[in-house]
Order: C-alpha cells, then structure tokens, then sequence
C-alpha cells in the first residue's frame, strides 16, 4: 500500500496536535548541535508532552540531542482513538558521546503498535540539566488506507482563515 511521510523540525507548534505549556523553543548554539538551530527543549524541570495525529502509524523516528551521556526519561505512547494510551516500546540508536551534547535517534522496538492514529511523546526528567534532552526531528511513515482526518486551528492569529475582516484576536490568560 502506499504511504505518507511526514516530518516536524520543531521551527513551531504548528504540525503538532496538542502539546503541555512548558515547552520552549531554543536556536542558541546551533554549533554543539552540528548546526541545528530548531530545537524544543523544557523550560522548567515538569513532566512534558506534545502529540501528533498520525492516521495509520507505520513508522517513526524521534532525533533528540542528549546531555552528557544520557536522553532522561522519555516515554512514548500510541491511540487509535486519541483517548486511551498504550506505550509504545522503542530502541536507540547507541549512539556513543563524543562531547557533552550527543544526537540520539529513538525509532519503534520491532514495529508500531497495532491500530496506532496518534503518537505521544512524553518527557518526564533527566538527571542533570531542565533543558535536556532537546528534540531535533521527528519523522513519520503513515498508510494512506485511513479516513481519519482533521484540521487544528488554534485561533491564535488569521493565518489559517479565508477572510479576516471585522475580527480582534484576544489573548485569554485564564485558567480555562
């Protein structure tokens, strides 16, 4: 069957479906990253996630940056329906450190999840630094057997609307 591919270089939030507020985005250095200056990192030392519609999952690799010989503690899950989670083995690609930042490929331990529709992505901690690891690229292979699709606007400016006149953009800092 023919496939998809899909690919987020972490530039915005824009390709993701939902993600947690404590994420930041850093192009700081990109010569300890072998001149990568799109990265997502944490702002602070919390539990963090971002998530991906992913109609028929086939195929995924996450590349992060690691800190001084270690990733943390990340998680990966899949959903058919976006509900309910299974975690979703993975392997590495062994990389050996070579400096303090090392680049890491994370990819499925034998194959995706049977069903798979969305991808979550969690980082709980690492041992040393808030702002490790930091996430470089994620590419994805899809089937195009699925109907599953939809459309996210945030709202948060006229960038995806047809016509835009007569509209006042309001930012709402209240706890929903």
């Amino acid at each position: 069957p023919a496939t998809t591919n899909f690919y987020d270089e972490f530039e915005n939030y824009d390709k993701m479906l939902s993600y947690s507020s404590g994420w930041q985005f850093d192009a700081a250095s990109p010569e300890k990253y072998n001149g990568d200056a799109t990265r997502l990192k944490r702002g602070a030392q919390t539990e963090e996630f971002f998530t991906y519609m992913l109609p028929g999952l086939e195929d995924f690799t996450l590349e992060v940056y690691g800190y001084r010989r270690s990733i943390g503690e990340i998680e990966i899950y899949t959903s058919e329906d976006g509900l309910e989670w299974t975690e979703q083995a993975y392997q590495m690609l062994g990389t050996t450190p070579e400096s303090e930042w090392y680049r890491e490929e994370l990819s499925p331990d034998g194959t995706v999840n049977e069903g798979a529709n969305y991808l979550r992505i969690v980082l709980k901690s690492h041992p040393e630094r808030v702002w490790a690891p930091q996430f470089t690229r994620f590419d994805a292979t899809m089937r195009n057997s699925s109907d599953l699709k939809t459309l996210q606007d945030t709202m948060m400016n006229n960038s995806r609307t047809l016509e835009d006149s007569g509209f006042a953009f309001v930012q709402n800092t209240e706890d929903l």
